[in-house]
């Protein structure tokens, strides 16, 4: 009663699902000039738009929720590449390629609405109780991204008696625009529909930022690379890989350094990753068993080094301590309108920051692989068996520094924060510092492996 008193569309948020399909389009033109037989130039050109539903917390078990609470998720890309081949002699050979690439990613709520979870909702037969979701979903009320990549690389072959000699070069650059604000409109939580009914919320969280400061974050990175690798043909049936990659990344912009933070978690906040470097050696090698090349045994081992979601990066300089507040107080009562949510008080506001370690790397893994190729006498099939097993070397793994832990379960798990008689958690029990909510520090492990073992059948293409 209480939300429509306040003006709010019941329809809006109380009709049932609405139909909603993936979509798209997507163009791509090509162009292949041979412009002399040892020169041949490939431009390619792609578009892509679509778009997907997603319903959030639609589909757990205890839980629902209603058509204001989904989002549509609207992504583009721009993508543009040329490569120019060229055989200067005959023993070698060049490629250069360059590269660019625009990607956005936007939400686009079905509501403009606080996220509203009702509790104790009777089943329709009546046998339990469980949750309604309504609203805009607390991740989606201010989530925009856009990226661009640049991309340039150089590389030159020599064949050089029984070695194939490849060097390499490679720079890429990604630019972010990265516009998140969770809770930005507001989320509440009532124990029941009485409660919701009243406007008696019983958790409420709401992030603001401070005057002067932006939601907006906008940086990037480079990767320089350099490569080398030697392909050695030691016998007609026997033949050699072994390279070395050097990756070395570099920034020009650090969050904002807040004394306060590290006075008290002592860690700074204007931590990156600028001048990390990683060497990433491999080898490998072929090797036909027979005459005849019916039994092939090839296999590998080497480093390889991937990359960081952006948004994930992006946080620290959002969350430094000092450009949002969140209140978390419930005196304020509801308020159906995104605009005027309650920022609370001194005593009641809390600062959200995210840091990065101060050893921090890219993800890493060191991976090994080994294969059986058998050539059957039957229509040119190939039959296959191989294991593959990846370690971690640099994974990737979140810890919050401001958890205050209160027991341990029986299970041995750790307990954080003061817990009622149904075991629910007190508001703000389980933060250590009073002035401080989360306080996330992204850094690395070396716990996780994983070995895949793969039979295949295949028959390779021919050509009529």
């Amino acid at each position: 009663r209480a939300w429509i008193n306040n003006g709010g569309d019941i329809a809006l948020h109380l009709a049932p699902g609405h139909s909603a399909r993936v979509g798209g389009v997507a163009h791509l033109a090509r162009l292949d000039w041979h412009i002399t037989p040892d020169h041949r130039l490939m431009t390619r050109y792609s578009r892509t738009r679509g778009h997907t539903p997603h319903f959030a917390d639609y589909s757990t078990s205890g839980r629902v929720s209603l058509s204001g609470h989904w989002y549509l998720s609207e992504q583009s890309l721009d993508a543009v590449a040329t490569q120019l081949f060229s055989r200067w002699r005959d023993n070698s050979q060049s490629e250069l390629k360059s590269a660019h690439h625009t990607y956005t990613s936007r939400r686009s709520p079905s509501s403009r609405f606080p996220q509203v979870r009702v509790s104790g909702v009777p089943s329709a037969d009546g046998s339990d109780t469980g949750s309604v979701i309504i609203g805009t979903e607390e991740t989606s009320q201010l989530n925009d991204l856009a990226v661009e990549n640049l991309q340039a690389s150089a590389l030159a072959t020599w064949l050089l008696g029984r070695h194939r000699l490849t060097l390499g070069f490679e720079t890429e650059r990604s630019d972010f625009e990265n516009t998140f604000l969770q809770n930005a409109w507001g989320n509440y939580s009532f124990s029941n529909i009485a409660d919701f009914a009243a406007g008696d919320p019983s958790a409420f969280t709401y992030q603001y930022v401070l005057p002067g400061r932006t939601p907006v974050v906008a940086w990037g990175y480079t990767t320089d690379s350099a490569f080398l690798q030697d392909r050695w043909e030691i016998g007609s049936r026997f033949s050699l890989n072994a390279g070395l990659r050097v990756d070395r990344l570099g920034t020009n912009r650090n969050p904002e350094y807040n004394p306060a933070v590290e006075e008290i978690f002592h860690r700074r906040n204007d931590r990156t990753f600028d001048g990390i470097t990683t060497l990433s050696p491999r080898a490998g090698f072929v090797w036909k068993l027979d005459p005849a090349s019916r039994f092939v045994l090839r296999g590998g081992a080497g480093v390889f080094q991937g990359r960081a979601p952006g948004t994930w990066l992006s946080s620290p300089f959002l969350n430094d301590g000092a450009s949002t507040l969140t209140n978390t107080s419930i005196t304020g009562g509801f308020s159906p309108d995104p605009e005027n949510q309650s920022k609370g008080n001194p005593a009641t506001r809390r600062q959200r920051v995210d840091l990065i370690g101060d050893d921090f790397k890219m993800p890493t893994v060191a991976r090994a692989n080994l294969a059986l190729d058998h050539r059957l006498p039957w229509l040119g099939f190939v039959a296959t068996a191989e294991v593959l097993h990846t370690e971690t070397v640099e994974g990737l793994t979140f810890k919050n520094l401001n958890l205050r832990r209160t027991a341990t379960g029986p299970d041995g798990r750790a307990i954080y924060g003061t817990r009622t008689a149904s075991f629910n958690l007190s508001a703000n029990s389980s933060y250590q510092h009073s002035a401080y909510s989360d306080v996330y520090l992204l850094t690395n492990t070396s716990r996780g492996h994983a070995t895949q073992f793969t039979a295949r059948l295949r028959r390779p293409l021919r050509k009529h």
